[in-house]
């Protein structure tokens, strides 16, 4: 007879700087990759709106890409910084993301660290106007299944492309599909 694996807790990533190490927990959380290293081990972070986390792959497989959204199940553990050792990481749909964070909403709020939980993503005060800019411009462009990057680029002009590369690996927007952005909020 097969071992059953143990359950795991639904969470915000938020809640996970106050989750107890006793049996180093298993977690399950939904988010979009914002950053990505396919070197080994393979890492990703994911934000889920409420925060950032690390989650490394130590089953040879490769991360996924930046933009995908996912459910993350592992182990919570904390060697100087937390990340989640990742058991499985399958793609969603990003409407789940949106029931997780709905279902999570019901109960009662713990107690979040304003902390960061997460390895670093480098940020640069450099273009925040024209990403305030952008922004508006997606907003405008998103019919509400994303806003095509080729329009974006088309109307927002040079430099647009490298600073949307820039705004998605700090997770301000995320690729829905191939081509297709929208931003996360």
């Amino acid at each position: 007879m097969a071992e059953s694996l143990p359950t795991s807790k639904r969470v915000r990533i938020a809640d996970l700087a106050t989750i107890e190490f006793g049996d180093s927990p298993r977690v399950d959380v939904m988010g979009v990759v914002v950053a990505a290293d396919n070197s080994r081990p393979a890492s990703f972070v994911v934000d889920d709106g409420s925060g950032l986390i690390l989650v490394r792959r130590f089953d040879n497989q490769d991360a996924p890409s930046v933009g995908i959204p996912l459910c993350v199940i592992g182990r919570l553990r904390d060697s100087g910084e937390r990340y989640i050792a990742c058991e499985v990481a399958k793609a969603i749909a990003p409407a789940w993301i949106e029931v997780r964070r709905l279902e999570l909403s019901k109960q009662p709020a713990a107690n979040i660290s304003k902390k960061s939980i997460a390895a670093p993503i480098p940020e640069s005060d450099a273009g925040d106007e024209q990403k305030v800019d952008l922004l508006v411009l997606i907003r405008k462009l998103d019919t509400g299944s994303g806003a095509l990057i080729d329009d974006i680029i088309t109307e927002a002009g040079a430099g647009a492309e490298q600073q949307l590369r820039t705004m998605m690996s700090r997770g301000d927007i995320y690729e829905l599909s191939p081509g297709c952005i929208k931003i996360l909020e």
